[in-house]
C-alpha cells in the first residue's frame, strides 16, 4: 500500500475514533489534527476564549521541570485558568485558600468538574503528555477520562 494512503487511512481511523470519543463532528477533529500542538491551542483560544460560556484551559508537560510531573499541579493550573474567567470563586476553593490547605488529588478533580460544569462547553488541552512521568500518567488519563464522562460538552486534546 502507498505510504500516503496508509497515513490517510490511519488519520481517518483516528479522526473517527476521536470524534466518537469526544462527541464532536469528525470534520472538526480532522481539521484540528492538521495543526501542530501550538496551533490547536491558538485555534481554540482565537475562536472560543472570549466567550463567557466557554471554558478554555491548557497544561504543558516538560520533563525538565519536576513539579510539572505532579498531577495536582496540572489540575490546579487548569482550575486557576477557569477561575480567571468567572466572576465569583466557589466556596470549596475559598475554604482551601482560607485554611491554607493544598487540596487532595480527588478534591481537585471534584473542584475542576464542578467549575467546568458552569460552562456551556469546555476545552482542555494537555500538551506533551508523553513527557509526564510514567508513574503519574494513569492519574492524568483517569482525570481526563472522568472529565469526558462527567461533562457532556467537554473536549480534550
Amino acid at each position: 500500500m502507498n505510504r500516503d494512503l496508509t497515513i490517510f487511512s490511519w488519520r481517518g481511523q483516528v479522526c473517527t475514533y476521536v470524534s466518537h470519543l469526544l462527541r464532536v463532528d469528525m470534520y472538526y477533529v480532522c481539521e484540528l489534527m492538521e495543526f501542530d500542538r501550538s496551533n490547536v491551542l491558538e485555534h481554540i483560544t482565537t475562536k472560543y476564549a472570549l466567550r463567557k460560556d466557554t471554558g478554555v484551559c491548557f497544561a504543558y508537560y516538560n520533563y525538565r521541570i519536576e513539579e510539572l510531573g505532579d498531577p495536582c499541579q496540572i489540575i490546579s493550573a487548569l482550575v486557576k485558568q477557569l477561575c480567571r474567567t468567572r466572576e465569583t470563586i466557589s466556596a470549596d476553593l475559598l475554604k482551601f485558600k482560607h485554611d491554607s490547605l493544598q487540596p487532595s488529588f480527588a478534591s481537585l478533580q471534584d473542584i475542576f468538574v464542578s467549575l467546568a460544569t458552569q460552562f456551556d462547553q469546555i476545552f482542555v488541552v494537555i500538551d506533551a503528555l508523553d513527557e509526564c512521568p510514567k508513574d503519574k500518567r494513569h492519574q492524568i488519563i483517569g482525570f481526563l477520562t472522568r472529565v469526558l464522562k462527567s461533562i457532556r460538552r467537554a473536549k480534550v486534546f
